[in-house]
């Protein structure tokens, strides 16, 4: 998972005593840095000489024989040894920092940097000193801008006004938390850091929840407290390192979303007053820079297995889409499923669902993936266990598309008959029609263009539906490209009808979107927005908002990076300060003048915390094939979600045709290298020549990346319209 020629370095903080009483000092902390330094020396490869761990004194106050001065979790030492690392480690290194300890949150210390938008540092409360969120993110950013790979795994407490006692485990024993004692309740704004650019929005309360290039796991939700397993480890450190080595095991391509799924299912179950949060791209590799080859977002977790009445639980429910009738597969981890290969010898068992509720699911076994009812194969219900991934086979209500009759080009259409239901990762929720005769109700029609050689793809009402990808005919996997646009169509349709249930208790919010003007240096901009939400309820509420755009994406803008939904105290709010690009799929309308454009802003909100980051989907533009996550959606019975929904109609000015010709050129001149590329890698022939190409196709590419980054920042300039404007006229 980590490249062989990489070096990997790890730094472990873990303290217990901080000079409280004995009862509220900490047992596990030092035994959490014991156990990863063993974990990443054994199936990390990190060499014994390349980590360093600080730790604290023992009970008695003795200090341990291997403990010298210079490795005590002092302040000064932490922030040392990170510079070190940073300093000495070269591009493309591992860099791993776990802290097992306090953590704590105290009144900022960096008003002019945080501005409004939250009053409080988070801090890790090291031997003598804290470590601020900005101080410590700053060292990470550092790291990043240097291209180390970065793992933090924070196991301590951010949340206020946790006690030390009243907290008992599943079996009722007492958990101790890892947060100083004698605390007085804080409140805690949660509000985002404002920022223009939509792509660039903050992730939840903290300096630390931003966008980054760093992976990072909490031990829990701002608003949560952390405890320790059994007085020997942190929670989030037992049951990170089992996962880990449960999963790393099969040498297989471990996501971090993956990892996080498995997380939340354990500690649930062992104690549900703490959720880890993971902060990062959830289809990096685990422990490395990579993406895995393909999505894992169609995979749920068993959260608890029923040893005599063959049935489970999974851990999504109405509120993930999951309904009655719903069929999935359960495979064992640690075998070669991430990539991911759901081949028969992998696969357990399947279930069929039989009961949803807001965020679970009953499901019970089924003898095949048709649904038949019965206890499953003999032995494989005994190997299931709490934490094993369950995929989607295939849904129970489907969109059905009618494939119009064309005696024309009947054998296109054989082909489509004879190839859809391959591509079971589309077919699990797209149903194609080939057999109506007479215009019937459908969710969506196709129809072959004769003209263009195209699919012609209409909507329910069958108006065309404009500016979608063209489909040719002549294709090879136009078969394939049509059930994931299809998918991916109607994925957004059910995001984008989403509604509460109309006998939702409705909580008291004060929600507001107020039109904003564009800088003069944001050419790349169309509109700008101020967006409030106010939570004026009794209770916190948890919020997720969307933005859903005319390229049929759906951006999750807040929070940010798969990150489950961020909690809102009472009269606490939320402002966001957004930006709004033309989509990358109507750059080429927007390069022929002048036209309208619709935004949608969607605010879910839940009265406990759920993760929806499942339903955010791509622009078209930029869509290529790969799996993707259903998102049937239902109303929870128990009414705990309400909607905010404002739509938006934007003007695009003729004169953005300038700054959408430079980006459209830009992606050509990226198309046509990749095209060269294959074509280089067929012709092994003329090694020199083809050496000499690449070397100026490179600087072209280079002065694209270099337009490219002033596109983003909004710079286009005088020069680069004018050569925009050449390059335009000779293509013409």
């Amino acid at each position: 998972m980590t490249t062989s020629n990489q070096c990997k370095w790890a730094i472990l903080v873990g303290i217990n005593y901080y000079g409280y009483p004995k009862d509220e000092q900490l047992d596990g902390s030092i035994n959490d840095i014991r156990k990863m330094s063993t974990f990443l020396q054994e199936f990390i490869q990190i060499p014994a000489a390349n980590i360093s761990m600080y730790h604290d004194f023992n009970e008695d106050g003795a200090i341990d024989k291997d403990v010298k001065l210079k490795r005590l979790p002092t302040g000064a030492n932490v922030l040392q040894a990170l510079r070190r690392v940073s300093q000495n480690a070269a591009k493309g290194d591992f860099v791993y920092f776990h802290y097992s300890g306090h953590g704590d949150r105290k009144e900022t210390q960096y008003s002019p940097l945080k501005g409004n938008t939250t009053t409080f540092d988070e801090v890790l409360c090291t031997l003598d000193e804290e470590i601020r969120d900005v101080e410590f993110g700053k060292i990470l950013d550092d790291m990043v801008d240097k291209e180390l790979v970065v793992l933090v795994v924070l196991d301590c407490c951010y949340s206020g006004g946790a006690t030390r006692a009243g907290f008992k485990d599943q079996d009722g024993n007492s958990i101790k938390l890892r947060q100083p004692p004698n605390r007085k309740r804080s409140s805690n704004d949660d509000m985002s850091k404002t920022n223009l650019d939509p792509a660039k929005l903050d992730t939840g309360s903290s300096w630390l929840y931003r966008d980054r290039g760093y992976n990072m796991l909490a031990a829990c939700q701002p608003h949560q407290k952390a405890g320790e397993y059994h007085g020997s480890e942190g929670i989030l450190t037992h049951f990170f390192r089992e996962t880990a080595e449960s999963l790393y095991a099969g040498g297989s391509q471990v996501t971090y979303g993956m990892l996080q799924s498995m997380l939340n299912t354990k500690v649930e179950r062992y104690f549900n007053l703490q959720q880890p949060m993971h902060l990062g791209e959830s289809d990096k590799i685990l422990f490395s820079s990579e993406i895995a080859s393909s999505s894992s977002t169609d995979w749920v977790n068993v959260k608890k297995k029923y040893s005599l009445v063959g049935k489970l639980t999974l851990n999504q429910g109405e509120v993930q889409g999951v309904a009655v009738g719903d069929r999935y597969g359960i495979f064992r981890p640690g075998r070669p499923f991430l990539g991911l290969d759901d081949k028969e010898e992998n696969l357990l068992i399947y279930v069929r669902v039989v009961l949803v509720k807001d965020m679970e699911s009953e499901a019970r076994f089924v003898n095949d993936d048709k649904g038949t009812t019965s206890y499953g194969r003999s032995g494989a219900w005994k190997a299931v266990k709490s934490g094993y991934f369950a995929k989607l086979i295939s849904r129970q209500k489907k969109a059905t598309v009618i494939i119009l009759p064309d005696e024309v080009h009947s054998n296109i259409i054989d082909l489509m008959r004879q190839q859809w239901k391959s591509h079971s990762n589309f077919a699990a929720q797209i149903s194609l029609d080939f057999e109506s005769v007479e215009v019937t109700k459908a969710d969506y029609f196709v129809e072959i263009d004769k003209d263009s050689r195209t699919l012609d793809i209409r909507d329910s009402n069958q108006q065309a539906l404009e500016d979608l990808p063209a489909i040719s005919i002549d294709s090879l996997d136009m078969t394939e490209k049509l059930m994931q646009l299809l998918a991916h169509l109607h994925s957004f349709r059910l995001v984008a009808d989403l509604q509460h249930p109309s006998d939702s208790v409705v909580p008291k919010y004060e929600f507001s979107l107020t039109r904003t003007v564009v800088p003069k240096d944001r050419e790349d901009l169309v509109a700008r927005w101020n967006l409030r939400f106010t939570n004026k309820h009794t209770e916190i509420l948890y919020v997720t908002i969307f933005n859903l755009t005319e390229g049929y994406a759906v951006n999750k803008v807040h929070p940010r990076q798969g990150a489950a939904s961020v909690a809102v105290d009472p009269e606490c709010d939320i402002a966001l300060d957004l930006g709004t690009k033309v989509p990358d799929l109507l750059i080429e309308k927007a390069c022929r003048g002048a036209f309208e454009m619709q935004e949608r802003f969607k605010v879910v909100i839940t009265t406990s915390q759920t993760n929806l980051s499942h339903y955010c989907l791509p622009d078209l533009r930029n869509l290529k094939i790969r799996k993707l996550r259903d998102t049937d959606i239902m109303a929870p019975r128990e009414c705990n979600w309400f909607i905010v929904e404002e739509s938006v109609v934007i003007e695009v000015p003729h004169t953005y045709s300038t700054q959408a010709e430079l980006q459209k050129q830009i992606w050509e001149r990226k198309e046509k290298k990749d095209r060269e590329d294959e074509g280089d890698e067929e012709d092994e022939g003329d090694e020199e020549d083809e050496e000499n190409e690449e070397d100026e196709e490179d600087e072209r590419y280079e002065e694209d990346e270099e337009d490219e980054r002033d596109v983003e920042e909004g710079k286009v300039t005088e020069e680069k319209i004018e050569e925009a404007k050449k390059r335009k006229n000779t293509l013409d």
